[in-house]
């Protein structure tokens, strides 16, 4: 399996799931924005686990130079 992960920006902050699908909707039940501390300080499993590491930097606009290759299941190493 191979997931992209891509950055967007908006200055909306309201979750809208109106464009879920059928069984997006049977399973979703509850969608909100996370802060970075809230994803760092969260129980539950945020995948990718290694947002964390990356985050802060993407947050400040500050990109990597190549695609980052992620093991959803371990960690992270780069291209």
């Amino acid at each position: 399996m191979e997931e992209q992960f891509i950055v967007c920006k908006t200055k909306k902050s309201d979750v809208n799931p109106a464009g879920l699908n059928s069984w997006e909707k049977s399973v979703i039940k509850k969608m909100k924005w996370f802060c970075l501390q809230e994803i760092k300080d969260c129980p539950e499993i945020i995948y990718p686990i290694v947002l964390p590491k990356y985050l802060p930097d993407i947050l400040a606009g500050k990109y990597p130079k190549e695609p980052i290759e992620l093991d959803m299941s371990s960690g992270a190493r780069e291209l």
